[in-house]
């Protein structure tokens, strides 16, 4: 599953929730990035780049982000040239960065380390187990693809109860002593009324 290029609607800014402009790199630019369309925003801040609008970079073998699509390889050009995988549409704060030898390693994850020995971050050429590298089968990228689609099924379902929660709670009784505008007497105490 793959975010669309053009995007339908343009993303915000991850720094202050902005709608971003949409743009193009200039022709005369002697990278590989000339006539690319991007979108940039620069409400009270200085100028900053948001995402590509195209598939470029965008592969069924890249790892998917949170937002449940396959992730952009990006490439830095800077002194020294590093890659990462970052949320093609940049709708989450998805971003990792590549290992050296073109492929992703699985690495043991801090928080997962008690009972787990491998952690499931991205599918890869190969990955370690107990201080050995072994090459995954078919079956684990599978399982390894099974569990991340579960993992952003939770994730949905999680937001979706605190949002039915968060607004459960906002209902409010307007005769309530408690919560709204209704009184008690001076001798018993308050009570709420909103839930019953």
């Amino acid at each position: 599953m793959a975010a669309r290029f053009p995007l339908t609607y343009p993303p915000t800014c991850p720094e202050c929730d902005q709608i971003a402009t949409r743009a193009r790199v200039r022709a005369g630019r002697r990278n590989n990035s000339a006539n690319r369309p991007y979108y940039y925003c620069e409400s009270g801040h200085k100028r900053q780049f948001v995402t590509w609008d195209d598939m470029e970079g965008i592969s069924s073998q890249n790892p998917r982000c949170r937002c449940g699509y396959h992730s952009r390889r990006n490439q830095g050009n800077g002194p020294i040239p590093s890659e990462w995988f970052a949320c093609a549409s940049k709708t989450c704060s998805f971003s990792q960065n590549i290992e050296t030898d073109d492929e992703p390693v699985y690495t043991q994850s801090p928080q997962r380390s008690q009972g787990s020995t491998v952690s499931s971050t991205v599918a890869a050429s190969s990955y370690h187990v107990h201080d050995r590298k072994r090459s995954p089968s078919v079956e684990d990228v599978k399982i390894h693809e099974i569990i991340q689609d579960l993992s952003i099924k939770v994730e949905r379902m999680e937001d979706t109860i605190a949002s039915q929660r968060s607004a459960a709670a906002s209902s409010v009784n307007i005769d309530c002593s408690l919560h709204g505008s209704g009184r008690s007497s001076f001798f018993r105490r308050r009570r709420c009324i909103c839930v019953s």
